[in-house]
């Protein structure tokens, strides 16, 4: 709990300096907050490879197979990748970069999904009687 305690804490000092540095240098703002996220990035690697290894020892009890663990911790890293992107480019001021980044990101998540679709409709077709 420190560690998100910590992160919040700097994020909002940042933000407060960010709307003072925005008005007197607004092209550093973006790189300053750009600068921020890395930090806090790599601060989470720790805490994100526990949630991930409790994701796998979740997954081998209830005997799932890993192909369907990997697939969902993929897109879920798909999804935060792409969020993280979009609201950089918007906070940048560009809003269209923004909307390709998460178009981008939901195409990505739909071709990790495609074996599993796959996998589904083949279940279905030996099902169905004829």
């Amino acid at each position: 709990m420190g560690g998100i305690a910590g992160i919040v804490t700097v994020a909002v000092a940042l933000s407060l300096f960010l709307a003072y540095l925005r008005r007197e240098m607004a092209p550093i703002g973006a790189q300053v907050a750009l600068a921020f996220v890395i930090v806090a990035l790599v601060a989470l690697l720790d805490p994100l490879r526990q949630v991930i290894d409790a994701f796998w020892e979740l997954a081998h009890g209830a005997q799932v197979r890993p192909a369907y663990v990997s697939l969902v911790l993929k897109a879920v890293g798909v999804a935060y990748l792409t969020s993280i992107g979009a609201e950089l480019a918007r906070d940048a001021g560009e809003e269209a970069i923004g909307a390709v980044v998460e178009l981008a990101g939901k195409v990505a998540i739909l071709l990790l999904a495609l074996p599993v679709v796959a996998a589904i409709l083949d279940v279905l077709v030996r099902l169905l009687p004829g």
